[in-house]
């Protein structure tokens, strides 16, 4: 964390963002400048946002790869046009307003993150030309309202080596906003059309131009009015998704959760492989509840038993969720069997929180109602349990082991079995 402190504490970011694509931006500077250069590319976007009831969020990429205290003394603009506004004598196509982060200055009861406003800005072209006052009017000081105050009214981090396909490890610039303090501050709110662009200076706080690099493949040459980004409707997030995968004997299947859904489409699965999206799993519209957080089953193509993907969701209001972390189709696999006068024991590899049960069939080739659950002994915080044919859940760690009396059956075949939730 940054501001307001680097002790500070935030739970409420997101885990779930949403691309802006045509912020994606080349490598265009020295290595040296790499904390004040946007990049991104289709497989890994250089701009997300994300919202919920009470913060919108921002998050821009940057091509340096570690961070540490003393990287940062820059500063970092996203510019917002409020599409059909006119802030003030504003020229149509400037900016409205624009959350900054200025950390050439350490003190965050002046500087740190800020906000500015293009009330009465005077006419220009190029974002080289581009100064923005602080709205407070003050600009050696911070003075809350209407400039962020030091307690919830927003918050600054970073999150470095960031791994990408073309521009090695990379940061994250992740900002938080208060919806309250916006809209009592400015004239935004939710459910408006919001152009960005972003700004960097190297080595220099936010009272002057951003001449190093603005984001979308631009420059600080490039007209203002004709490099903005495309509009974006800031309204709290549809849903969340959570993906996993899994290798059964009929292929590899996929569990997906949603959050709070809005809508009746398809969701869809995507899999960055081969260089470019390629579906891998589909819900049809006609299963889809379209309420309510839910929980999905679904057979997925094209891909492999102990292979990461990095996926992406299209959820059944149209919205695009990239997941972040890559997520690797797992399986069920034996680590140890133990035999003694009384039972066998089986180690295998499981998920923390999964659960889990043992059949048990005559012939490894019985049809699946020949297989039934067996009885066993499983551990529990309290040591071992009962015997038992109820699932059983997996604790911490990467396997568990499980007790089963063996001396009932001359010949017996074993499987462990994920229990789909």
């Amino acid at each position: 964390m940054w501001y307001p402190s680097t002790a500070a504490t935030f739970s409420g970011w997101p885990t779930n963002w949403v691309a802006i694509p045509s912020l994606n931006d080349p490598k265009d500077q020295t290595d040296a400048n790499a904390r004040i250069d946007f990049v991104g590319d289709s497989q890994n976007p250089g701009a997300y946002w994300s919202s919920d009831s009470n913060y919108f969020f921002i998050r821009m990429r940057v091509a340096v790869s570690n961070v540490t205290s003393t990287t940062f003394h820059d500063a970092h603009w996203i510019y917002i046009d409020r599409v059909d506004y006119t802030n003030g004598s504003v020229a149509a196509g400037m900016p409205d307003y624009a959350i900054v982060w200025d950390s050439k200055s350490n003190d965050p009861t002046k500087h740190g993150l800020e906000l500015q406003t293009g009330t009465n800005i005077s006419a220009t072209t190029y974002w080289s030309q581009l100064s923005l006052g602080d709205i407070d009017g003050n600009p050696s000081q911070k003075v809350s309202p209407p400039d962020f105050n030091l307690s919830g009214d927003g918050y600054i981090r970073t999150i470095d080596m960031q791994p990408t396909t073309n521009f090695g490890y990379t940061t994250y610039i992740d900002f938080a906003v208060k919806w309250s303090f916006i809209s009592a501050n400015t004239a935004l709110g939710t459910n408006q059309t919001w152009r960005f662009q972003f700004g960097s200076r190297n080595d220099a706080n936010d009272h002057n131009f951003p001449q190093d690099d603005i984001a979308g493949g631009f420059l600080p040459s490039s007209a203002i009015a004709s490099s903005w980004a495309n509009g974006v409707s800031l309204h709290p997030l549809s849903a969340s998704i959570t993906v996993k995968a899994y290798a059964t004997a009929g292929g590899v299947k996929m569990d997906l959760w949603t959050i709070s859904e809005a809508g009746h489409d398809d969701i869809v699965v995507y899999a960055w492989t081969g260089n470019q999206w390629v579906e891998v799993g589909r819900v049809p519209g006609s299963e889809v509840v379209g309420e309510g957080s839910n929980h999905y089953s679904l057979q997925a193509q094209g891909l492999a038993e102990g292979t990461s993907y990095l996926l992406k969701v299209r959820d059944e209001a149209g919205i695009e969720h990239t997941l972040f972390e890559p997520t690797t189709v797992k399986s069920i696999r034996m680590n140890g069997v133990q035999f003694d006068s009384t039972a066998m024991t089986l180690s295998f590899n499981t998920e923390y929180g999964r659960r889990y049960v043992v059949k048990v069939s005559e012939s490894p080739f019985a049809a699946a109602d020949k297989w039934t659950v067996e009885n066993v002994i499983h551990p529990t915080a309290n040591g071992w349990s009962a015997l038992t044919d109820q699932p059983f859940m997996a604790g911490q760690g990467s396997k568990t082991s499980i007790r089963l009396p063996v001396t009932k059956y001359k010949t017996a075949f074993f499987k462990i079995v994920l229990i789909e939730e």
